[in-house]
Formats: structure tokens, sequence, C-alpha cells
């Protein structure tokens, strides 16, 4: 058996965010969408279709909220990006029939969204169950 080398401590900086970025200080708008109907934007202004909406997918039981943190510095990289509550969190529609929560419609969901928004390219990060999604 192959011996593994022993662990080196971590330093830490004390930093919060990577270094050479400012503190991200981006206003929000929120959409009411018929799928996922409640979607956080960061827009950029960038209009060039080539560059792909980042879309953040949450995982459970978390909201798109979650992702405040990364939805500045990724829109200030020139990226338009998106943070959706997913069905049933938030403020999306929650369905009462356990169906309405499967694959196929969490998906659907997602696609409602770049259609309502206009979104012709979109690069997906997801973290737990929405990475799945």
């Amino acid at each position: 058996m192959a011996a593994f080398p022993p662990a080196q401590r971590i330093k830490l900086s004390g930093q919060l965010q990577p270094p050479g970025t400012a503190p991200a200080e981006v206003s929000l708008s929120v959409h009411q969408l018929p799928a996922a109907a409640q979607a956080q934007e960061a827009p950029t202004g960038a209009t060039d279709s080539r560059t792909p909406a980042v879309v953040f997918c949450h995982g459970f039981p978390d909201l798109g909220y979650s992702w405040r943190h990364q939805l500045g510095p990724v829109a200030q990289a020139g990226f338009r990006v998106i943070a959706p509550d997913q069905r049933g969190y938030g403020g999306s529609s929650a369905p009462e029939q356990i169906e309405a929560y499967g694959l196929g419609q969490l998906c659907g969901d997602l696609a409602e969204l770049l259609d309502a928004l206009e979104i012709e390219r979109a690069v997906f990060v997801g973290h737990d169950w929405g990475g799945f999604v």
C-alpha cells in the first residue's frame, strides 16, 4: 500500500475575497417568472451574446440567496449572473404533488427561466442538489 505524504497545514490569509478583487457592490433585480417564480439577477450591461450567462443552482435546503457572495465577483468579471429559487424553495411556486418535483420538471424550470430572460447560452454552477439538476 502506498503511503501518502504527511498533511501540511493550510495557511489562511485572513482575506474574505480573492486577491485583487474588491468587495462586491452589485445591485440585484428580482424577476417573477412562470416556472422558477423568483430569480435574482446581477446585470452587467454586457450584451455580447457569445458570452454565456452564469446560472447558479442552489442545493437542499437552500435559496438562490445563498449565492450572494459569488454573484458580485462573477458579474464584475463580465458575466450576466442569475440565481433562481428552485421549485419549492423561497419565492418559487411549491406544488403539493410529489410528482411535480421530478428531475424533468426541475430542468424544465431552468429551461423556461432561460427562455423568459431571453438567454441563448448559459453555464450552470451547482451546489449539492443544484449540481445534480
